[in-house]
């Protein structure tokens, strides 16, 4: 069935609501069913791929420069380079011929997406919250991304597309691999703006003036 103007428009209110305990790095999370739902030509599938692509390196590459580790780093220029490649696929297709046509509703709620997930990286600060962020944020669209190309891949009948869908199916399982290992060192790692513990804090007791803190040796005489 056909995905109607007025649930995409709902979805993307939901999803620019920002204070009601969904962080806007999740708006992906909420929009399966509509990036799967409905039938889609060769063509609308290609410029929805594109923009999924465009996403991942529109946020990889405003983090590249602001996290905190060189592991961070190549993830952020692996994630670019490797959609930057496969969108480039997409556009020497012949299917592309007929993307002058209506855009897919669809396309809507990915945009939306894409500008939350850069807005909301650019207005953090750097530092271990902001490492977590892209590599949480980079975990929920890889897994999203995976699961539309899977069921869009179904739905092409150009064989050269399907190809093309697959190798980005493979790209996008593996980010997401990369991306879970990251997590798990970021877990792992101590933060480095956690407080003092209160042994730590707590000063010492200076040693009072003409006494010695050293330990006499016992000289065997009785007092």
């Amino acid at each position: 069935m056909a995905v109607g103007i007025a649930a995409a428009t709902a979805l993307l209110a939901g999803c620019r609501k920002g204070g009601e305990g969904r962080s806007r790095h999740d708006t992906l999370a909420v929009a399966p069913t509509i990036l799967s739902s409905g039938t889609l030509t060769d063509a609308g599938i290609v410029v929805l791929v594109e923009q999924l692509d465009a996403a991942a390196i529109g946020t990889a590459q405003v983090a590249s420069p602001r996290v905190g580790t060189p592991q961070l780093r190549a993830f952020a220029q692996t994630v670019a380079t490797d959609h930057q490649a496969r969108s480039a696929e997409l556009e020497a297709l012949p299917v592309t011929a007929d993307t002058g046509a209506r855009p897919p509703s669809q396309l809507a709620t990915l945009q939306a997406a894409m500008n939350d997930q850069t807005e909301e990286l650019q207005g953090a600060p750097a530092g271990p919250a902001f490492d977590r962020l892209f590599v949480s944020m980079q975990l929920a669209s890889h897994a999203r991304m995976l699961d539309s190309l899977t069921r869009w891949r179904e739905l092409a009948r150009d064989a050269r597309l399907r190809a093309a869908l697959d190798r980005s199916v493979a790209t996008a399982r593996g980010h997401l691999q990369l991306a879970r290992a990251l997590q798990l060192q970021l877990n792992r790692a101590p933060d480095s703006a956690a407080p003092p513990s209160d042994s730590a804090a707590r000063p010492r007791a200076a040693a009072r003036p003409g006494r010695s803190t050293t330990a006499r040796p016992d000289s065997g005489r009785t007092p």
